[in-house]
């Protein structure tokens, strides 16, 4: 998706022996990745674990609602994770995204 440079933290519940919507799972998560929630943003598709659990720890947070069935302020969705780029403001596509073939 061109977010190169971002970083990416992989969080296992059952290896974490912590899951969402468990503020610590969040505040590993933030550690790994060396921010604050503030400068963090969580994606997921999962209301209550996700969405909840990471604006719970006071980090943005987007619901990926690939059907729209949430709606309202309180619940941000996006349905593509390429949405998620323009609000970092990452351009798209990125110059290395094509192959060039033959």
């Amino acid at each position: 998706l061109g977010l190169d440079g971002f970083s990416e933290v992989l969080m296992i519940s059952n290896v974490e022996d912590v899951g969402k919507p468990d503020p610590e799972f969040f505040h590993r998560a933030l550690s790994g990745a060396g921010c604050e929630p503030y400068q963090a943003v969580r994606t997921g598709d999962s209301y209550g674990g996700d969405l909840l659990g990471a604006q719970g720890d006071g980090m943005a947070a987007f619901l990926l609602d690939r059907e729209h069935e949430h709606d309202g302020p309180e619940c941000p969705t996006i349905d593509t994770l390429l949405k998620l780029m323009d609000w970092l403001d990452v351009p798209y596509p990125p110059t290395d995204y094509y192959v060039q073939l033959g």
